[in-house]
């Protein structure tokens, strides 16, 4: 059993829940989540996922699930199938909090240093003197932050609002060209302002041995 307390499942009450096998080596293992064409509790058994049999709440923040998977087996030291189907393995498993797909946010990532002030996202084109920023990470409209938008001298904490006219973005033209999902101009119209704040989906994987608790605790 897995027991979460705290604000996310609160405030994001459905946010999707699931097991999957680990992949890799022992020393860097990795969700085997490439290998699966989807995440679908009605696609019937799979040797590589799992999901909870039963969930409940306690009020006020505190939600428990059960999976069909012993403490052993999901921390790896128990075998179970492995991911590829190439036998046993002993990487265990990861425990899966996923954005459902069909809850549509936007907005901008957030620059907590400030690092982003005076640059543009890597992979966007721009019209104006603004250097590009930081080769590592994100780039396109899926690392635009509100420390790009924000002007120098200033911190994106004091950016309360986002100029469509008149800002960084407007007056440089910024840009992604092509024919690609990523294609948009700043301020060109809503459906590309969609796209360009558009968030992905977010999923975090945390393996079961970072859990559960072990022998020594």
């Amino acid at each position: 059993m897995i027991v979460v307390r705290g604000e996310l499942l609160r405030r994001y009450p459905e946010t999707v829940l699931y097991a999957v096998k680990a992949t890799g080596t022992a020393e860097a293992p990795t969700p085997a989540l490439s290998a699966l064409e989807s995440v679908d509790p009605d696609d019937g058994p799979d040797d590589s996922l799992a999901f909870p049999r039963f969930r409940g709440r306690l009020s006020p923040d505190v939600t428990f699930l059960g999976f069909d998977l012993t403490p052993s087996e999901a921390t790896g030291e128990t075998p179970t199938a492995a991911a590829d189907g190439s036998g046993n393995d002993d990487l265990g498993w990861f425990f899966v909090f996923e954005e459902p797909m069909g809850e549509t946010r936007f907005g901008l990532d957030t620059d907590v240093d400030g690092t982003d002030v005076g640059t543009v996202p890597r992979g966007v084109t721009t019209d104006g003197p603004e250097p590009t920023g930081s080769t590592a990470g994100e780039s396109g409209w899926d690392a635009l932050s509100w420390g790009h938008v924000t002007p120098n001298g200033s911190q994106p904490a004091d950016t309360q609002f986002l100029r469509i006219r008149d800002g960084l973005p407007d007056a440089g033209s910024w840009r992604i060209e092509g024919h690609g999902d990523d294609a948009a101009t700043w301020g060109h119209n809503s459906a590309h302002m969609a796209r360009i704040t558009w968030q992905r989906p977010v999923r975090v994987c945390i393996h079961a041995a970072d859990l559960l608790p072990t022998d020594d605790t």
